[in-house]
């Protein structure tokens, strides 16, 4: 009986070996690529690009979603002949997960390129490469034995709802369009500076892509134009805490949180500060976040001469923090999804609510912690240092560094992040210490 079980289990520990050689055998490997610093949940075929509006065959993707890139990372180079080589690690966040299921709360993958060597003289054109920090793209991918394959993906409107781009461009035999695009490309300048296209005309604004390329490095920003008035605003970017740092760029973007003149969209211009709330909380809308953003800057506007003023703004503060846990409850919904709420916290001075919040944190990855983090740093004071301290080991991926802006936000100080691009603990915890005992 003894010797029955031994050769079951001898059996029992093959099968478990061969399947996982099946499976190792079976993932995408080149001796070539160097190994990333991070794990990949996914992967391009050849490693190489795919072009950017790509669709795959009519039933072919198993997963599709939503994602914004949220960091490029060139993390191996080498030099052969007249070329150089580039191997990157894409990091995306998820914003919407629309076919299929996606357990994971970010996509990772390797992207290879290559570039002509400056001595060589080569000229080439060349596809402009599709995955710059910043820009948003629908992927499709095809699952596998191992890791899923990306076979198509489309970029899309930074601003929600994140439709199909409609790019304008001069056309010679059209002088109204030139004139048009002449204004567009104007407005923009007075904020961006570097190469700019207008990739999407919506009903009521235009959005103008800003490239820049750094070290091989490249990252994208954005500016809305409204159509009426030709006025330019920042749009936020989803992996940054403090998206616009300087004053003047604040200003511009968004009137909170101390406006001196109210909004320039005048949609919620005739309602009381009580209406105004729904609009705050409601997402359905197809401006998404920026109506809801739109709906608290005029709130504020509203309430800011009231005698009662940070009475009303707590009471939608409260009605945030109930809206925002009704979400963390619900197992279908991301707390991502509503990043931009975190982010009114600090304009509305709820300083209390956003303690709470930031205390109930359970990571801070991509828009959400970040954001709360950073809402501390506009609405807080220095004796909330250890609180944004405390939160310094939720740091992920995902909002890498996050904290350290906010820190340095609230108190003023500038501190390097660590080797690997986090918030040094040890060393805002050093400088509290230093700050108490100067105070005592």
């Amino acid at each position: 009986m003894k010797n029955k079980h031994s050769e079951l289990s001898a059996i029992f520990i093959l099968i478990i070996l061969t399947s996982a050689f099946v499976f190792a055998k079976d993932i995408p490997t080149d001796s070539n690529i160097p190994a990333p610093p991070e794990a990949v949940n996914a992967y391009l075929p050849k490693n190489k690009p795919i072009p950017f509006d790509l669709a795959p065959k009519d039933g072919q993707a198993d997963i599709e979603f939503l994602v914004y890139v949220a960091d490029m990372q060139e993390y191996a180079t080498a030099t052969e002949g007249d070329w150089e080589k580039s191997w990157y690690l894409i990091k995306c966040g998820i914003i919407k997960n629309t076919v299929g299921r996606w357990n994971n709360k970010e996509l990772n993958f390797i992207c290879y390129d290559t570039y002509p060597a400056p001595e060589s003289k080569i000229m080439l054109k060349k596809t402009p490469f599709p995955y710059l920090k910043g820009r948003v793209f629908n992927f499709q991918l095809e699952d596998s034995n191992n890791l899923p394959v990306i076979i198509g993906q489309e970029q899309r409107s930074p601003v929600s709802p994140y439709e199909k781009l409609n790019r304008l461009h001069p056309d010679s035999k059209d002088p109204n369009q030139n004139e048009r695009y002449d204004k567009i490309i104007k407005a923009a300048s007075e904020i961006i500076k570097g190469g700019m296209s207008i990739i999407y005309e919506g009903e009521k604004y235009y959005i103008v892509e800003n490239t820049t390329w750094r070290n091989y490095l490249g990252k994208v920003s954005y500016v809305m134009v409204d159509k009426t008035t030709f006025k330019a605003a920042i749009v936020p970017s989803f992996d940054s805490a403090g998206q616009n740092k300087e004053e003047k760029t604040k200003a511009r973007n968004c009137p909170y949180p101390n406006p001196t003149e109210p909004p320039t969209d005048t949609r919620f211009a005739d309602l009381a500060p009580e209406q105004l709330i729904p609009h705050v909380l409601d997402r359905s809308t197809p401006d998404g976040p920026d109506g809801c953003r739109l709906a608290c800057a005029w709130f504020i506007w509203k309430t800011m001469d009231l005698p009662d003023k940070q009475k009303l703004r707590n009471e939608l503060a409260d009605r945030l923090v109930e809206e925002i846990r009704k979400i963390k409850k619900d197992p279908m919904k991301m707390v991502h999804d509503v990043y931009f709420w975190a982010e009114m916290l600090g304009p509305l001075g709820a300083r209390e609510q956003t303690i709470t919040l930031l205390k109930e944190l359970k990571y801070a990855d991509c828009g959400y912690g970040p954001n709360l983090a950073y809402s501390l740093a506009v609405c807080g004071n220095l004796q909330d240092v250890p609180v944004l301290i405390d939160v310094i080991d939720k740091e992920s991926e995902g909002g890498a560094g996050a904290i350290n802006k906010a820190l340095e936000k609230l108190t003023g100080v500038k501190m390097p992040l660590t080797r690997t691009y986090r918030t040094d603990k040890a060393a805002w915890q050093n400088w509290w210490n230093n700050y108490k005992n100067k105070k005592l």
